[in-house]
């Protein structure tokens, strides 16, 4: 992998990505998340285990949504729903190997504070798309779908920027 200039979106995808597929640490990669992508992803996670007990109806999905979006996470359900999420990156990714892929060295400007970071497995040429926010405390990932970007809600959605 091309070595990314720290404080570059490059170096901030590189991070997220080791943090999450290499180390399985998504705790550590939190932080890195953009607050919209974090509420997104505890919705959906809700959304989903809509159904069991410890989620289901006679709950506040948006109380248990937001403790997962928070930083630190403020939620008993935090360890399972990290699991889940990086069980299900990890297999969406299958193959998607931080280390040995190429990343492109311009990111592309895709709106006014974001910026795409793709990487690039050779010789395949396939590629994985990480959209980043810029921020004034630095880059952080908002979209792990390429241009895809997220509305909050129940069910959450995925919009083109």
């Amino acid at each position: 992998m091309a070595t990314s200039e720290p404080g570059t979106p490059q170096a901030a995808a590189v991070g997220w990505v080791e943090a999450v597929l290499d180390r399985g640490d998504l705790l550590a990669a939190w932080p890195e998340t953009d607050p919209v992508l974090r509420l997104v992803l505890a919705q959906d996670w809700v959304w989903t285990n809509r159904h069991d007990p410890a989620i289901g109806h006679d709950h506040d999905w948006d109380e248990i949504a937001r403790g997962l979006a928070s930083i630190p996470p403020e939620s008993p359900h935090w360890g399972r729903f990290a699991a889940d999420l990086v069980a299900t990156w990890r297999r969406a990714w299958k193959g998607f190997e931080p280390r040995g892929w190429y990343v492109a060295p311009t990111p592309e400007v895709i709106g006014l504070d974001l910026e795409m970071v793709s990487f690039i497995e050779r010789p395949s040429a396939l590629t994985r798309r990480f959209a980043m926010r810029h921020t004034d405390g630095g880059w952080l990932v908002a979209s792990v779908d390429g241009d895809l970007q997220y509305e909050p809600g129940w069910p959450p959605r995925l919009a083109h920027p």
